[in-house]
């Protein structure tokens, strides 16, 4: 059961902090596709 916990609390925090990645540079995101 720890590892489960352990896998879950590592995944989250990965998607957070792609989450985190993608609100700061949507805008870049878009721009880059406006544009190109």
């Amino acid at each position: 059961m720890s590892t489960l916990t352990r896998e879950m609390r590592g995944s989250y925090a990965f998607i957070e902090r792609n989450w985190f990645l993608v609100k700061r540079y949507w805008g870049w995101e878009v721009a880059y596709l406006v544009y190109a």
